[in-house]
């Protein structure tokens, strides 16, 4: 709304300025100026900091802790974690995974666990699965063990 005020003042100006004195057309010139000035102004901030400056102000905590996560997966499963999912169909929304075994595998065990309510610890019959070859089971280990690494940081 602002921007199309400021776009409507600018047409209007422009139309009055030649049937006004000089000091209209000054003080045209000088909002025009002052204006670019601000937006310069503005545009150095860093936004990213404001927001969080802000978010500090309204929610008031005692304490932010920032977790860093190295893989998607595990990310996605501390997210599902602290937001408390039990659904089934709105973890398979988090999880946008592709359809491939290893995957579905994988959904199957972590998505029953978290809508369970169970701990993602996993033993040798999560590892395993009679449909996947050789390297496709070390990426489910190597998938497993990040949903692991997300509940042993979210259990902290």
């Amino acid at each position: 709304i602002c921007s199309i005020l400021l776009i409507t003042q600018s047409l209007v100006m422009l139309i009055l300025i030649s049937q006004s004195s000089f000091f209209g057309q000054l003080m045209f010139v000088s909002s025009l100026a002052f204006s670019w000035v601000y937006n310069l102004w503005v545009w150095t901030f860093d936004k990213e900091t404001l927001q969080r400056e802000i978010l500090k102000k309204v929610l008031k905590p005692e304490k932010f802790t920032k977790f860093i996560l190295k893989t998607r997966t595990s990310t996605l499963v501390f997210a599902a974690l602290a937001l408390q999912l039990r659904d089934p169909v709105k973890i398979g929304k988090v999880f946008g995974f592709p359809d491939t075994p290893v995957w579905k595998k994988w959904k199957k065990v972590v998505i029953d666990r978290l809508s369970d309510g169970r701990e993602l610890e996993f033993d040798d019959p999560d590892w395993t699965c009679d449909d996947l070859e050789e390297k496709e089971m070390g990426l489910l280990k190597v998938l497993l063990g990040d949903a692991m690494v997300a509940y042993k940081l979210f259990k902290k």
